[in-house]
């Protein structure tokens, strides 16, 4: 499920980066919480990796390559800690 939800975020993030104005994290954030309320803590985490990865492979210059530039770490960064703040929240409600 943790793959699902992150796969249908970043086509509809996708399809909206080319024909609107997209916002992906909250994109991924949704499917962060969908996964982390349907299998817990392990896939809510899978989820976030996943995130991660699609986020800096599509929407983080250089696109299409795991290299960050400097100037891009504080995204990552904030990106990064949102969404782990989203899945312990959302595991603890679960349980």
């Amino acid at each position: 499920m943790a793959v699902i939800s992150v796969a249908v975020a970043l086509l509809i993030a996708l399809f909206l980066d080319a024909h609107l104005v997209t916002a992906p994290v909250s994109l991924f954030i949704c499917a962060l919480i969908f996964s982390a309320w349907y299998g817990g803590i392990k896939p809510g985490l899978l989820a976030m990796l996943l995130s991660l990865l699609m986020f800096k492979l599509f929407f983080i210059a250089p696109v299409y390559s795991l290299a960050v530039h400097i100037t891009e770490v504080p995204r990552l960064l904030i990106f990064t800690l949102s969404a782990l703040f989203v899945v312990l929240l959302s595991a603890t409600q679960r349980s």
